[in-house]
């Protein structure tokens, strides 16, 4: 029978919550500031660089991505699919 109660969590499940949000806020500090060490790196390989261009740049990346997926455990169609569906937007700041 359904009476329409929702099951709040208790205590312990609150302190698991709690701390699974902690990890994800520390894991996405993380990942961000990897990523701003790459876009530093990348900057730096395209202006010292005749060549190498941001299309080059991208390619690499793509491959890079596919290649930390793998070596992360990730299998190839987990990688493909989490290639195929990503969606970023560049967040540009006031210089």
């Amino acid at each position: 029978m359904n009476d329409n109660v929702i099951q709040f969590p208790d205590r312990e499940q609150r302190i698991e919550m709690a701390q699974f949000e902690a990890h994800l806020e520390e894991h996405d500090k993380l990942v961000d500031s990897v990523t701003t060490m790459i876009d530093v790196h990348a900057h730096g390989i395209i202006t010292s660089s005749d060549e190498v261009d941001w299309g080059h740049m991208m390619e690499a990346m793509l491959h890079l991505s596919y290649l930390c997926g793998i070596r992360s455990g990730m299998d190839e169609n987990t990688v493909n699919d989490l290639i195929q569906t990503s969606r970023v937007i560049e967040v540009e700041f006031d210089e």
